[in-house]
């Protein structure tokens, strides 16, 4: 066996340092992770018509007041989308637009079409409700995600 030079010793702490700050990065990337746990200044009906579309097996759209909680409009789609029809785009300004993704697939993230409709849009947040959670997003891009059951609910 041959003596390892201490040269070669510098480039495993090198490669040692480098896996370190990738591993790192990785970890602590948290572009796909809520920002906020809450939903504490969203009026109570709003998070109520999320948990009653949750688990439906085909998408869902609820419109409600940002202020009172009042639902405005609730529409039905298919397994893999649901629209606003166009004369009634205009109660979703200033307002909450919540819809669900069904289950067995249903993922606590924004679609393409999700995000396009958020800027098309002049509504005050979207919100995706899935079996276990549920995620909203400003117009500025501001996330909060929380379990149902850190809720209050289930």
């Amino acid at each position: 066996m041959g003596r390892i030079d201490p040269d070669d010793y510098t480039l495993y702490y090198i490669a040692s340092l480098v896996l370190i700050i990738f591993a790192a990065a990785y970890v602590i990337d948290t572009s796909e992770l809520p920002t906020v746990y809450g939903f504490g200044d969203d009026p109570q009906g709003a998070l109520d018509a999320a948990w009653s579309i949750r688990s439906e097996p085909i998408e869902h759209l609820i419109i409600v007041d940002n202020e009172t909680g009042e639902i405005l409009a609730q529409f039905v789609g298919n397994k893999s989308s649901v629209s606003v029809p166009g004369e009634y785009l205009y109660l979703v300004e200033g307002a909450i637009v919540i819809h669900n993704h069904p289950p067995p697939w249903g993922a606590a993230r924004f679609s393409d079409a999700d995000l396009e409709f958020l800027n098309s849009t002049k509504c005050d947040e979207l919100w995706v409700a899935t079996e276990k959670s549920c995620t909203s997003i400003d117009s500025d891009g501001y996330i909060e995600r929380q379990y149902w059951s850190s809720l209050g609910y289930g």
